[in-house]
């Protein structure tokens, strides 16, 4: 893209409470990852790996446009979690 600003980059996904801004989960994505230990980073496995915990606890998830996949919503809903776009 040559409209990039940089080559490099970190990506990180977080699972932040919005009323006290705490972060209850961190995933720090930098590129490709070494081989035997590599993680579907597929946005919606993402979602799925940060929430495992809060299973079943009936708190909103709010996501922008791009965790915004039907087969997510429709797993999360399983879990009993209330979904906000």
């Amino acid at each position: 893209m040559p409209k990039k600003p940089a080559k490099y980059g970190v990506k990180i996904f977080e699972l932040v409470d919005s009323r006290v801004s705490y972060t209850w989960k961190m995933e720090v994505y930098t590129g490709q990852q070494p081989k035997g230990y590599q993680l579907d980073n597929s946005p919606g496995s993402v979602v799925k790996r940060l929430m495992a915990p809060l299973y079943n606890s009936g708190r909103n998830l709010t996501v922008d446009n791009w965790y915004t996949l039907y087969p997510l919503f429709k797993e999360l809903l399983k879990q009993i979690l209330l979904l906000e776009l």
